[in-house]
């Protein structure tokens, strides 16, 4: 999509601390973490990792519940963001804001 300058917000401050720092390196979750390095490392300008209380992470929240839904398999392709998340994100901002 073309994001040069990306900010990773998550519910838990393990992942931001694992994606951070090599804390976690040795973890059984190391061969996920490292992917994620490497994906924010290679692909993106900049990036932040925000902890995000989950009071104000609905927009991660749907999304995931709409991948469950999806077939396992299925491809999906966007080329801009679904009206769902628009919509979740206008009702994110105050949280953001604050």
């Amino acid at each position: 999509m073309g994001m040069a300058q990306v900010i990773l917000e998550t519910d838990s401050l393990m992942v931001k601390l694992a994606v951070e720092g090599h804390d976690y390196d040795m973890a059984a979750t190391e061969g996920l973490i490292q992917e994620l390095k490497n994906l924010v490392k290679f692909e993106f300008q900049s990036c932040s990792v925000d902890f995000c209380p989950r009071s104000c992470n609905s927009v991660a929240h749907a999304l995931a519940a709409y991948g469950k839904t999806l077939d396992l398999g299925a491809e999906l392709i966007v080329d801009e963001s679904p009206d769902l998340v628009q919509v979740l994100v206008a009702g994110d901002l105050p949280c953001n804001l604050g």
